[in-house]
């Protein structure tokens, strides 16, 4: 992880912390961007994701999708194209709760957007994956920075929505 990445993700977890106060997931000032939070490991259980697009500040989750496992921490994010249900498992920090959020992702629009970036490609290849981790980037670790902080500002999430 990349010294700017690993600065912002420190702070995106520093500021969870307070603003994620319930376990499991919970709402937050936006419509659609739930905070999560477990203060214990959580060996694998039976889960369902909602199409979103998932970030932790800390802390780490599997989930087992047949034989492939998907790795989500602080360097990964993971991409929940649709609905999806597999076996999860969680881990806290080694100095505190998994934080995160879960910012919902409208199929429609998703689906969309595949089909333009897509427009001219040769599609008879193998069904990509409804879920996939993904490294996390500058980009994305600074978009969720100003989100979370965003949501910690009762007027600032006003003005988002």
């Amino acid at each position: 992880m990349s010294p700017s990445l690993s600065i912002m993700t420190d702070r995106i977890a520093a500021l969870l912390r307070d603003q994620a106060q319930a376990d499991g997931f919970s709402p937050s000032r936006l419509s659609g961007v739930l905070y999560a939070r477990s203060e214990v490991d959580m060996p694998r259980y039976p889960a369902l994701y909602d199409p979103s697009i998932i970030i932790l500040g800390s802390g780490s989750k599997r989930a087992y999708v047949g034989d492939v496992v998907h790795r989500l921490d602080p360097g990964h994010y993971w991409l929940v194209a649709v609905p999806m249900a597999f076996a999860c498992e969680t881990l806290t920090a080694t100095d505190g709760p998994l934080v995160g959020l879960s910012i919902r992702v409208d199929s429609a629009v998703l689906g969309e957007l595949l089909l333009e970036t897509d427009e001219g490609a040769d599609n008879a290849g193998p069904v990509p994956p409804g879920l996939c981790a993904a490294p996390m980037t500058d980009a994305l670790a600074g978009a969720a920075l100003r989100l979370t902080e965003a949501l910690g500002s009762e007027q600032d999430a006003r003005v988002l929505g």
